[in-house]
């Protein structure tokens, strides 16, 4: 999904700072993006960052929203793809702007159908 937003120019590599389990897909992804920012780890992101995208599975969304809550506040925004998860369930972690996004497989392809649905606190 990021390369896709990030081939289509959805993204600025400018203005985007990652982080990830696996080192060496990003080593990829800075070979073809040599602005993208890399960050040590998840908290770093959260801090550096007002809009967060918490691209992981719907098992780990708690232990990474628990492991960065430190550095959350309401005026950040929170994104997820965790389609198995109520923004209800995130709010009682987070309070602040919570944003889901569910696309479909065929985004890979530059073309589909994606579901957005925002919380109370996105204006």
């Amino acid at each position: 999904m990021l390369k896709s937003m990030l081939s289509m120019k959805a993204i600025n590599p400018n203005q985007l700072i990652i982080s990830t389990r696996t080192k060496n897909k990003l080593n990829d992804l800075k070979a073809i993006y040599p602005h993208v920012e890399i960050a040590k780890n998840n908290c770093d992101v959260a801090q550096m960052s007002s809009t967060l995208f918490l691209c992981v599975g719907t098992s780990h969304v708690k232990s990474v929203l628990m492991e960065i809550i430190d550095v959350l506040h309401n005026k950040k925004h929170l994104i997820t793809i965790s389609g198995g998860l109520e923004i209800a369930s995130i709010e009682k972690v987070f309070r602040g702007k919570v944003t889901k996004v569910i696309p479909t497989i065929i985004s890979e392809v530059q073309e589909g159908v994606t579901l957005i649905c925002h919380n109370s606190q996105v204006k």
